[in-house]
């Protein structure tokens, strides 16, 4: 480095440098991994798609218009007002 550079931009270039040989160093595949469908591993993409829209499909379900049914049992009072401030928020937090 020239001397006229300050040592904070020194650092800052050698940890440019670091990442920059580091992303190089790098070498693993980004991507969806085989899946297995019927206990054979499946490599394509559209057989991937197809394989994770049916997980994706198994996990949610679809609204059918029906109301959302009231589970019994459980009530909850309603919650009254409540004032916060920021005095009150520090304190919290610092543990007064």
């Amino acid at each position: 480095m020239p001397r006229n550079v300050p040592s904070c931009a020194c650092t800052f270039l050698s940890a440019i440098n670091h990442w920059r040989y580091i992303k190089i160093q790098r070498q693993e595949n980004t991507g969806v991994a085989p899946l297995k469908k019927n206990g054979t591993l499946v490599n394509g993409g559209k057989e991937l798609a197809e394989i994770l829209n049916h997980q994706f499909e198994s996990v949610f379900t679809r609204d059918d218009g029906s109301p959302i049914p009231l589970v019994e049992g459980l009530e909850y009072p309603n919650i009254h007002e409540c004032a916060v401030s920021n005095g009150r928020c520090t304190e919290i937090v610092k543990g007064s």
